[in-house]
């Protein structure tokens, strides 16, 4: 949870700043985050420590925002162009 609120933070910041041409890089770590959110998640669920609904409906928004980047870096990369 903590990972996805990072995020989307660094996302947000990133967003609205100014800088018609932000660093693609950026946008590729928030993916990398997402991802690695996710594997924590499946671990802890897989050793008991959560609760098969709760991670399921974090992995369905984890999988959105993941989505949601993907086209931030498919968008500016065509902006590029």
């Amino acid at each position: 949870m903590i990972g996805k609120l990072k995020v989307l933070v660094f996302v947000y910041m990133h967003v609205c700043k100014p800088d018609p041409h932000p660093n693609l890089n950026f946008y590729y770590f928030a993916k990398g985050s997402v991802t690695e959110t996710q594997s924590h998640l499946e671990y802890r669920k897989r050793v008991g420590y959560f609760d098969k609904d709760l991670v399921e409906k974090l992995d369905r928004q984890l999988l959105k925002l993941y989505n949601d980047l993907n086209k931030i870096v498919v968008t500016l990369k065509n902006f590029k162009k």
